[in-house]
């Protein structure tokens, strides 16, 4: 996967297909659509010039976006199969009545749990 760099989102699709990622894949229009088993839901997107991935929980039948970032092209199918493969862990801070749900990716060799009620966390 490294120094891959897809042009559209049918060919992020194929390469994720074949990286094996867990969860469904599914190519909806120029997005692609990851739903992990842990209840997270990435949408990965490229054009000419760099990638876009949301990362959305699932939340009682609700996506609930959580963050965005705007990968390299030859980065996005790295970052993404780096999820899938364990590296990270996410800790999701609850939003509030006026805030959003708050996401964190920590390498998964670095993180130390700490029990909070309004932090959920999430291993790949």
């Amino acid at each position: 996967m490294d120094d891959f760099a897809p042009k559209n989102a049918p060919e992020l699709y194929q390469a994720l297909t074949k990286a094996g990622l867990k969860g469904s894949l599914t190519l909806e229009s120029n997005t692609v659509v990851w739903l992990h088993p842990n209840g997270l839901c990435f949408r990965a997107s490229v054009d000419e010039n760099e990638g876009y991935v949301e990362m959305l929980w699932v939340k009682d039948g609700k996506e609930i976006s959580l963050t965005h970032w705007h990968p390299s092209l030859d980065e996005i199918c790295s970052d993404l199969t780096a999820l899938n493969n364990g590296k990270y862990i996410v800790e999701i801070k609850e939003g509030s009545l006026f805030s959003q749900p708050d996401a964190k990716f920590i390498e998964k060799e670095k993180y130390a749990f700490k029990p909070s009620k309004n932090t959920v966390t999430v291993c790949f």
